[in-house]
């Protein structure tokens, strides 16, 4: 008849019973890195977010000194032009 004797049914299923399981195991454990990966990620993206707000937080404060700086020379050469007006009024 050309039919599968049972012994050997049986053993064909067992094999693919356990190609199953073990291509399960695969799968799981690909989860699990897949899982591994993806928060190490959000925690690179959440450093990176806080290395960002520092970066902005460090340009505001350089910046005070920038606008101050660009104000004290904006009051210096007012000054040193007055004080030349000064001298060229006194020596007439």
């Amino acid at each position: 008849m050309g039919a599968k004797s049972i012994p050997q049914y049986t053993s064909t299923m067992l094999t693919r019973k356990t190609l199953d399981r073990k291509e399960e195991a695969k799968l799981q454990t690909a989860l699990i890195e897949l899982q591994k990966r993806q928060d190490l990620c959000a925690k690179l993206i959440t450093e990176r977010d806080g290395n960002e707000r520092e970066f902005m937080n460090v340009l505001d404060t350089n910046q005070k000194p920038k606008i101050e700086l660009s104000s004290l020379h904006k009051d210096y050469t007012n000054i040193i032009d007055d004080r030349d007006r000064l001298q060229k009024l006194t020596s007439q």
